[in-house]
């Protein structure tokens, strides 16, 4: 079918998931990601609720899908719940066809019918513009961001996850346990912080891709992240994605070096409640990790 000309195709219907497109879903994005891992990691079990998704179909096979999670941002105004943009795809047969941008009208309609109030994401360079044209924000970009000082750290550093009873803190644990994410508890000063962190091997030296650091209160706090780099396992380095609501807070993170990059992850908002602007100039001035975008 993806040899076919597209006029000889009948349009695809585009409709809110059922669990009998599952399947068909895995099937889509295992042929263009060889995986659906980034699919299957978070549709269960995530204490915010349950996730939004939309498929696109045609002679009953799925040709086009986009998922939106519940997640939180760390905001100035404490956690915000939104829901995330996440595995999205359409068959090389539909492109070009308006596809994804019924995608995203469909899901935004099922949103408002839910009472969902803001979508976020971290588009690739291959949607970023059809998001835009669908009315989303581009709000700034993340940097990639290594500590000059090298983790040191001699002992293994794990933690086993004790669940908290509050939602902030059992979403924290949900999101890096199904991300394989180690954890570490540390201090900087008289401060405690937990940092999580997924780690490589790169010519014998470990490599640390530092996904977030919370404070005792389960509020995202980067100005440490120096610092507690240098806690983590070694001889090795570490690095990050972020970006902070206030433009000259990042640049100013001692032992931290923004690093030259083609593609700077943007973050994306689209306002589907506008009764309350100053939560959504809350939702749009959140502090971002590494840990918001869906890695492993």
């Amino acid at each position: 079918m993806g040899n076919q000309p597209a006029s000889s195709l009948s349009v695809p219907e585009v409709v809110p998931f059922e669990a009998g497109h599952r399947e068909g879903v895995r099937a889509l994005l295992t042929s263009a990601y060889g995986s659906a891992a980034g699919f299957e990691r978070l549709e269960t079990g995530n204490p915010l609720g349950t996730y939004l998704g939309v498929c696109a179909v045609r002679a009953g096979r799925v040709v086009g899908f986009n998922i939106w999670n519940p997640w939180l941002v760390h905001t100035p105004k404490g956690p915000i719940a939104v829901h995330q943009s996440g595995s999205s795809i359409v068959d090389e047969s539909c492109r070009g066809q308006g596809v994804f941008g019924r995608l995203l009208a469909v899901g935004e309609a099922e949103a408002k019918a839910r009472g969902i109030k803001y979508f976020i994401g971290f588009p690739n360079p291959a949607s970023h513009g059809s998001f835009v044209r669908a009315g989303w924000e581009t709000v700034r970009s993340m940097s990639l961001l290594a500590c000059a000082v090298p983790a040191l750290a001699l002992r293994p550093a794990s933690r086993k996850l004790e669940r908290s009873s509050t939602p902030e803190w059992q979403f924290v644990e949900w999101r890096y346990a199904r991300a394989g994410a180690s954890a570490l508890d540390a201090n900087v000063g008289r401060e405690r912080f937990t940092v999580f962190y997924s780690t490589t091997t790169r010519r014998g030296l470990k490599v640390h891709r530092i996904l977030d650091v919370l404070d005792g209160s389960g509020r995202r706090d980067l100005r440490k992240v120096g610092q507690l780099a240098a806690q983590l396992p070694g001889p090795g380095g570490a690095y990050l994605r972020a970006s902070a609501a206030q433009s000259a807070s990042l640049p100013a993170l001692p032992w931290v070096i923004p690093m030259r990059r083609t593609w700077d992850t943007p973050f994306i908002v689209k306002v589907l409640d506008r009764a309350n602007p100053a939560e959504a100039d809350a939702v749009r001035s959140a502090v971002l990790s590494y840990g918001d975008i869906d890695v492993g």
